[in-house]
């Protein structure tokens, strides 16, 4: 288990090597939007589409083969910087990880423009005028411009969940009513523990 934890650390720090470094080239080209709708779609394609899939992790293809099968398939039909930047991935056998790099790709540039993800768990599914003005509270309190996801969770009775990046903040009624309960255990624990000490002091005396 912590061989894979390591690894998978060492893999994700890598893809934000290679994410990092197209970003950079990116906006010395003055190309950031163009990159990231095109890596973007990419790195979805990478998730979905079976064919290129294969292609991208098959280990049966030599560097310089599956090199050829890419210029027919992508050179002209993407950016240039991109094209470049697959080119890259494939002389060092990591073009299996473009899905991984193009979403920390989308994270950077999200960073670069101020766009924080949040996702909101509620028991209720909202309207698009309480998921604008929801996401527009959040972005005024963290200073950012917000893109919500919702997500339905009926054990939420009431309320809502927030997740921003790794952070988990909870407003639900339900987490309210543990954390009640909770004190009122550790009340009585706290009483019990008190009434015994009285009891104790009066069988000394």
């Amino acid at each position: 288990m912590a061989a894979d934890h390591a690894l998978k650390n060492t893999a994700d720090a890598l893809a934000k090597v290679y994410a990092q470094a197209l970003l950079d080239l990116a906006v010395a080209a003055g190309q950031v939007d163009e990159v990231a709708e095109q890596i973007g779609q990419l790195g979805e394609l990478a998730e979905t589409d079976a064919p290129l899939r294969a292609l991208l992790a098959s280990r049966l293809l030599s560097v310089q083969k599956r090199a050829g099968i890419m210029e027919r398939i992508f050179k002209g039909n993407v950016n240039d910087l991109v094209y470049r930047f697959l080119s890259v991935l494939n002389r060092r056998n990591r073009l299996e990880r473009l899905s991984v790099v193009a979403g920390v790709f989308g994270q950077l540039v999200d960073e670069r423009r101020g766009v924080e993800h949040v996702d909101a768990f509620v028991a209720v599914a909202m309207n698009d005028a309480e998921s604008q003005g929801l996401a527009k509270a959040i972005g005024a309190a963290l200073g950012k411009q917000v893109v919500l996801r919702q997500a339905v969770d009926r054990t939420l009775i009431g309320g809502l969940k927030l997740r921003v990046k790794d952070q988990l903040l909870d407003g639900s009624v339900a987490a309210r009513l543990k954390r009640m309960r909770r004190e009122l255990m550790d009340a009585g624990r706290e009483q019990a523990r008190t009434n015994m000490g009285r009891l104790l002091d009066g069988e000394v005396r």
